[in-house]
């Protein structure tokens, strides 16, 4: 998933070079700091082991450990975070699947992006960044599955 976001992000970098500075999402940027972000969504991106440790991110983190499916490395975990004050503030939080599914009467699985479960943890802006993370959701199922013929499911 990481590299999917990073591919998305390819045209931009090529086009980051500002007077020889890097700009906060240019190719020197994005290797100090893993962390993404996309123009369609405000904020930064993390996944995975990028997203600091707090109660719900280690709760999150328990329960997908326990599942045999979702520890099978199929299984990514995003948070949408803005830089307040100096540090990064978390805004929204995402778990996303990637698996194979068989379709009614067919014997060929498709791929599949499937929204686990999306949360706001900004609770006085919940529904704009409920509707970030689906926007989110809907970028990455795209480029996922890539055209070909698949699902995504929220």
């Amino acid at each position: 998933l990481h590299q999917a976001i990073t591919r998305m992000l390819a045209c931009q970098l090529a086009r980051a070079a500002c007077n020889g500075r890097p700009r906060p999402c240019s190719a020197a940027a994005f290797c100090i700091r893993r962390a993404t972000s996309l123009p369609q969504i405000p904020g930064l991106i993390c996944t995975n082991k990028e997203i600091p440790d707090d109660l719900l991110v280690s709760r999150v983190r328990r329960w997908a450990a326990t599942s045999d499916r979702l520890s099978k490395g199929t299984f990514d975990l995003l948070q949408i975070a803005e830089p307040t004050d100096g540090r990064l503030a978390p805004r929204a939080l995402c778990g996303l699947l990637r698996t194979q599914v068989l379709l009614a009467g067919s014997d060929v699985p498709v791929k599949a992006m499937v929204t686990v479960f999306y949360r706001a943890r900004d609770y006085l802006n919940r529904e704009f960044w409920e509707d970030q993370t689906k926007r989110l959701s809907d970028i990455l199922a795209a480029e996922y599955l890539g055209g070909e013929r698949g699902v995504q499911i929220m």
